[in-house]
């Protein structure tokens, strides 16, 4: 049996080899048709394994492609977003897509446009579509700057989303969290948010323990870095960092020990979290750390020639 790593990378591979359909060709020729190969990314494996879902990027529109992974022969399905752009798309169950969609909308009144978010509730070959949010669909609570913060794999009819809530331009937002029925649009607070966080992350249990923040300080030069964390939904919720970098101050191999870390995951204990930092080698790397101790306990993964830019987690935090 193929291991789904596996299994995605030899269909990528494929889709790639039919799609483009190069075969022995000089170095010119085939360097002018990769320029032509179909733009690929957001690539998701459904939960049982069966089915790929990616996002394509045809002609400036993007698409959503998906196909079954037991029969390849079987042709792909592309799923375009109608008059919005496809943001994200995230597998709800193994035949059902949630995906995140961008519209473009002119203000109250009329002069400027506007970004609108949307969000849609799809069977995995684009046969059926039920909008949950939209500019033509109507809520009680405005969805701005919805954001997807967990998957309810064991509620299929629910998920977590985040959106903006109170606050002001001058003093900040606040971005809280609500359960969201996707079948009845109903919706609950689940989370209050505080102005400072940005980004909820919800645990495998769907518990709230990790908030993050940035800020762009472009008239003063800096960028700010926050993270709060709890350890569980009975412990206060701590700060972890909250710091500035002035632009252009970078740290090397020489100066190492002094650069910050920033939070990636959660770990199987509550005390630790996964971080990535610079190493002695001068690379971006990742590291288990103690919140109590506030000590870096050991490093996971590291190259010696290349910074790791980013890190996925599964359900078991491996």
């Amino acid at each position: 049996m193929i291991s789904k790593f596996y299994k995605i990378i030899f269909v990528i591979y494929v889709f790639l080899y039919c799609s483009s359909n190069v075969f022995a060709q000089d170095v010119e020729k085939a360097a002018e048709t990769f320029g032509t190969l179909p733009e690929l990314y957001n690539t998701e494996i459904s939960p049982d394994g069966t089915k790929l879902l990616m996002l394509q990027n045809v002609d400036g529109e993007i698409i959503i492609v998906t196909r079954s992974l037991d029969d390849l022969s079987a042709p792909m399905n592309g799923i375009p977003s109608g008059n919005g752009r496809y943001d994200w798309a995230r597998w709800n169950s193994n035949n059902e897509i949630i995906a995140g969609i961008e519209y473009t909308a002119k203000t109250a009144g009329g002069t400027f446009f506007r970004t609108v978010f949307g969000m849609a509730v799809l069977d995995w070959k684009g046969e059926s579509a039920s909008f949950i949010a939209s500019p033509a669909v109507e809520s009680k609570t405005p969805l701005r700057n919805l954001k997807i913060v967990d998957i309810l794999k064991d509620d299929p009819d629910h998920i977590l989303i985040q959106i903006r809530g109170s606050g002001n331009r001058t003093r900040g937002w606040k971005r809280d969290v609500y359960k969201m029925n996707i079948r009845t649009k109903k919706m609950e607070r689940y989370h209050q948010g505080v102005r400072v966080i940005k980004n909820w992350i919800a645990d495998r249990d769907h518990n709230i323990r990790l908030g993050l923040g940035a800020v762009d300080g472009f008239y003063t030069s800096q960028s700010r870095s926050i993270a709060h964390y709890r350890k569980d939904t009975e412990s206060p919720w701590i700060e972890l960092y909250d710091f500035n970098i002035k632009y252009g101050l970078g740290y090397t191999k020489e100066n190492w020990e002094e650069a910050p870390f920033y939070v990636e995951g959660f770990t199987t204990k509550p005390e630790e979290l996964y971080v990535s930092k610079m190493n002695k080698q001068g690379r971006r790397a990742l590291y288990k750390y103690n919140v109590d101790s506030q000590q870096f306990i050991e490093e996971v993964a590291s190259n010696d020639l290349y910074d790791i830019e980013a890190f996925s987690f599964d359900d078991d935090y491996n």
